[in-house]
């Protein structure tokens, strides 16, 4: 078929060379009955062999690179680049399912105005091999049946249920919106405060079970405090400027508009103890713990390295 594509697929990507190889394959071997589709993927400086993978898909994947600076941008960078009228944001270690590319576009030319779809990404149960793995296949499925829940009654989406990792709209609205803020470097709240900006000018949120694709996410228990402290220290540092997304920010023991950045900074050293004590009980009892205890235990490990992050901006800014 000649003309332009009707969907443009972004995905942005960082040092996931190997998912990201099972990502492009899944998206290139979708179906496309009566419409045209692009797939841009855009390399944010990742140091591994991702370049090499992507050399096997140059004659039908056009590909970008930038200086490392966070998946904002680069997403930023694909839909600028991108010729469809409907943006189709996957993310790198996401595999879609047969129909996915279909399912967004004739949901979109279905609706009546613009709006934004998510699709169903869930972890797939022979991914979650670990206790923390099935902690966050529960905790996923926890947020698609709250999705699925606003659809069967009609409602649209809160904001805060925007996320990037299988989400479309026009492409119109999304470059008139402003796009990502890039002010995220980091892989947290960009897309929720983009669906601040989106539903506050009238566009509905929907979510479509049949838009599927698996979320091949994985990571350590070690790997997840790291990066739950360093969310913290980009939350503590943008936060000033988003005080209206204190929820969405996960900004729970601190009200940086009613108390001194020292009190608050006192107030986020809570947790110290039951840092400990979740860390003792994780590694001991593992895979025995019962889910509701291992969810606890995660979601306490997640808060207190999350706000060990912002309190290190806190003291900063005191001193």
């Amino acid at each position: 078929m000649e003309g332009p594509p009707d969907i443009s697929v972004v995905v942005p990507t960082y040092n996931r060379s190997q998912s990201l190889r099972r990502c492009v394959e899944a998206i290139l071997s979708q179906e496309t009955p009566g419409f045209r589709a692009e797939t841009l993927v855009v390399d944010d400086g990742s140091p591994d062999d991702t370049q090499e993978v992507l050399q096997a898909f140059r004659d039908r994947v056009r590909v970008l690179r930038q200086e490392n600076a966070g998946p904002a941008r680069a997403r930023n960078a694909g839909a600028r680049e991108a010729r469809g009228e409907i943006l189709l944001f996957i993310d790198d270690d996401v595999i879609a399912q047969p129909g996915l590319l279909e399912t967004h576009l004739r949901a979109h030319r279905a609706g009546e105005g613009p709006r934004v779809l998510l699709g169903y990404t869930p972890i797939p149960r022979d991914h979650a091999a670990t206790s923390l793995m099935r902690y966050f296949r529960r905790r996923w499925d926890s947020i698609f049946d709250g999705m699925s829940r606003c659809e069967q009654e009609g409602r649209a989406l809160p904001y805060r249920f925007c996320c990037s990792l299988n989400l479309s709209l026009p492409r119109p609205l999304f470059l008139e919106t402003g796009m990502f803020d890039e002010r995220f470097t980091r892989a947290d709240c960009e897309d929720t405060e983009l669906g601040y900006r989106l539903t506050s000018r009238g566009v509905p949120l929907r979510f479509r079970r049949e838009a599927l694709a698996h979320h091949l996410f994985t990571t350590t228990l070690r790997q997840d405090c790291a990066r739950n402290e360093k969310n913290g220290i980009q939350a503590g540092r943008l936060y000033p400027s988003f005080t209206h997304l204190k929820d969405s920010f996960r900004i729970r023991h601190a009200t940086f508009e009613d108390r001194s950045l020292r009190t608050t900074a006192r107030r986020l050293l809570i947790g110290a103890r039951s840092l400990r004590v979740a860390s003792v009980c994780i590694g001991v009892a593992g895979p025995a713990l019962p889910p509701p205890v291992a969810d606890y235990l995660y979601r306490l490990l997640e808060i207190n390295y999350f706000s060990m992050g912002v309190r290190s901006i806190l003291a900063s800014r005191s001193a």
